[in-house]
């Protein structure tokens, strides 16, 4: 009963880190298409943007796959859990693009 409670506990604070990378990904997306899409950023930021990007996703694929084996979750699961994932990614990246636009 307990190992259960811990292993509740810890599949959680899996689930709020990986938010934070998904957040951290929108947040540079929305530096690189604010900015006319990387145009009027310094190469040395905007490569140091794409490699955090990389790294975050990096992290949040670590910590599904964290998640899956602690849940024992099919991959149906797991792959519907990264399909919304990517849609929200999207979704956000699309956004972003609307707000550059109409800004100017």
């Amino acid at each position: 009963m307990v190992e259960n409670i811990k292993k509740k506990a810890e599949i959680n604070n899996l689930k709020k880190y990986s938010y934070c990378t998904v957040i951290t990904d929108l947040v540079f997306l929305f530096i690189i298409l604010s900015s006319h899409y990387g145009a009027e950023l310094p190469i040395s930021i905007l490569i140091a943007t794409c490699i955090g990007i990389g790294v975050n996703i990096a992290v949040m694929f670590y910590f599904l796959n964290r998640i899956k084996i602690l849940e024992d979750k099919t991959k149906k699961q797991q792959r519907k859990e990264i399909f919304i994932t990517i849609i929200l990614c999207i979704l956000a990246f699309v956004v972003t693009m609307l707000v550059s636009w109409f800004k100017h």
